[in-house]
């Protein structure tokens, strides 16, 4: 489904779905590494003795989410849903990347995720800046359209 562009898109134009989650508006997200492990092994019989390189599993790092906090307990509760081991704190995802006619350009589906971390910006009485909350969450697959 990805968009095939003259000219690389710009990062401001997206949207976020979460399965259960009415008003997931942020205005951050730092999308996950994909990461290959690298297997290092030597064949028995190998008279160069080198060692051979081939692609182990796959890993991801964590998505993380930031938006002003604006009174919703929504992220809270299931951050609180996954800290009690409640069934359906696992959710599926999705990051949407948008165009300047706010077409779709790529989405990035994230399945069965969670919450890790749930923190705030620093109250700060000088600065008087936006509070932002912060979600961090892990999830089993990524796949982009």
């Amino acid at each position: 489904m990805a968009v095939l562009h003259d000219y690389p898109y710009g990062n401001a134009q997206f949207f976020v779905e979460i399965d259960g989650i009415a008003e997931a508006v942020f205005e951050q997200v730092l999308l996950p590494e994909l990461t290959i492990t690298v297997v290092e092994y030597r064949d028995g019989g190998d008279a160069e003795r080198l060692v051979r390189k081939v692609p182990g599993p796959a890993s991801y790092s964590n998505l993380v989410l930031k938006r002003g906090f604006a009174g919703s307990l929504t992220l809270y509760q299931w951050w609180q849903q996954t800290m009690q081991g409640e069934e359906g704190a696992r959710r599926n995802m999705a990051i949407i990347l948008l165009d300047e006619e706010r077409s779709e350009v790529t989405r990035w589906r994230l399945t069965n995720a969670f919450p890790t971390r749930y923190t705030f910006s620093p109250l700060d009485a000088l600065d008087g800046s936006v509070l932002v909350e912060c979600l961090e969450l892990a999830f089993d697959t990524l796949r982009m359209e």
